[in-house]
């Protein structure tokens, strides 16, 4: 495991039983026809993201006044398949950026997008927050319940 960052810990508490390692790489292709079939512009921070996290979820505690367990499935294709590509667009429009859509949060009411900066969006109908600096940091701000950054 890298020394370098110091979430690849938080990383592997988060995906203990999904088998998440520092290294891990899973082949993209279906994320790439998914997106371009979509009319998403793959990026290779969108790629990379993929690589690393594809096929993993992991539950989290929802909001203590409602309580339970929400669930974060991170997976392209079904991500690409859940929202609109129009949708996708408007959000584009609103962070400046390309996006492609990789997973959903909050029980698939959020979906998640990584921007050609590295940056972790997450969506749903008129609301858009940035959930990370990048993959990691999302995902630990993910399990972590921290706040994202509402866009307007």
């Amino acid at each position: 495991m890298s020394s370098r960052d110091p979430r690849d810990e938080r990383l592997v508490e988060i995906f203990k039983s999904s088998g998440w390692f520092d290294g891990r790489h899973v082949a993209v292709e279906p994320a790439l026809s998914a997106w371009r079939a979509n009319g998403h512009v793959p990026t290779p921070a969108a790629s990379e993201f993929v690589a690393e996290f594809d096929g993993l979820s992991f539950k989290y505690p929802r909001r203590p006044l409602v309580g339970g367990e929400d669930n974060c499935l991170l997976d392209a294709v079904a991500a690409v398949e859940g929202v609109f590509s129009s949708v996708v667009r408007e959000y584009e429009v609103r962070v400046g950026e390309i996006l492609c859509p990789v997973g959903k949060a909050a029980s698939a009411h959020i979906v998640l997008m990584v921007a050609k900066s590295g940056r972790v969006y997450g969506g749903y109908d008129q609301f858009l927050a940035l959930y990370g600096i990048d993959g990691r940091d999302a995902i630990v701000n993910i399990f972590d319940r921290t706040k994202p950054i509402k866009l307007t």
